[in-house]
């Protein structure tokens, strides 16, 4: 059975890290972007619409 688990977390200023470049790690990186953190993301392959990096988003072109 699946469950729903409420979680609150502060997100500014920390560190959050996806790996894969992708759609669903762009639909997760778009409903995150706003809300003051620093994102790193790993993948062989990076979507353009994630944009360029800048101060607030570090991409890493590797396999993992």
């Amino acid at each position: 059975a699946l469950g729903f688990y409420p979680l609150m977390l502060e997100l500014a200023g920390k560190e959050i890290l996806i790996a894969g470049g992708g759609r669903v790690a762009l639909r997760k990186f778009k409903s995150l972007q706003g809300l003051g953190a620093h994102f790193t993301i790993v993948s062989p392959e990076i979507l353009p619409d994630f944009g360029p990096p800048d101060q607030t988003c570090r991409q890493i072109l590797k396999k993992f």
